[in-house]
């Protein structure tokens, strides 16, 4: 690692990845440091490494996107892996534009059918809270018959439990979308690789 050359190209990869935390760029310097060790003990010239490598910037976006496909898979929750999967297609694109058109349509599909189950659920679950707050604070107070008093109970916590199952099913949907776009990033990943 005496060569300027590589010395500089590194410079420039950890410019180029200083988006990602301090962490992964040490992490990603490091494995490309080991790399380069290996290839120079195999006896590569430093040319044939750093042609190997391309060019710093387009390395960087190919490993940033494999860092935000990486984090779709070890989002815990709801909301890390939505922001996780809005990232990675944001990786994605930069890395190849064309990207963009091909997701576009199946995102904002996905996108409109978490929205809507998350607010369906959310709107039962609250619809059914606060039916057992009008019940409690109301309708006890109304004198009709018992039947209707335990329709008027069970009704919203039957809006509850609709709302919990809703809210369930879009979090499972959310992580089955998870996994589809991670396998296509993936595969996009390495076709890009394979073809630059």
């Amino acid at each position: 690692m005496n060569n300027i050359s590589l010395q500089n190209f590194i410079s420039e990869l950890k410019h180029h990845l200083r988006k990602l935390p301090h962490e992964d760029v040490e992490e990603i310097i490091n494995d490309q440091q080991d790399f380069i060790r290996e290839a120079m003990a195999e006896g590569k010239s430093e040319e044939d490494i750093l042609k190997s490598f391309g060019s710093a910037k387009e390395m960087a976006d190919s490993l940033i996107a494999e860092n935000k496909v990486q984090k779709i898979s070890s989002a815990d929750g709801f909301w890390p892996l939505v922001k996780a999967i809005l990232g990675s297609i944001g990786a994605v694109i930069i890395l190849a534009p064309i990207n963009f058109i091909i997701l576009l349509g199946p995102v904002l599909a996905c996108f409109c059918v978490v929205i809507t189950m998350l607010g369906l659920g959310a709107g039962f679950f609250f619809g059914g809270l606060a039916g057992v707050y009008i019940y409690f604070a109301k309708v006890l107070t109304i004198t009709m018959g018992a039947a209707a008093h335990l329709t008027a109970f069970f009704t919203a916590l039957g809006f509850i439990g609709l709302g919990t199952i809703f809210l369930f099913i879009t979090y499972y949907i959310t992580y089955g979308f998870g996994q589809a776009f991670v396998s296509y990033f993936n595969w996009n990943i390495n076709f890009i690789q394979k073809n630059s």
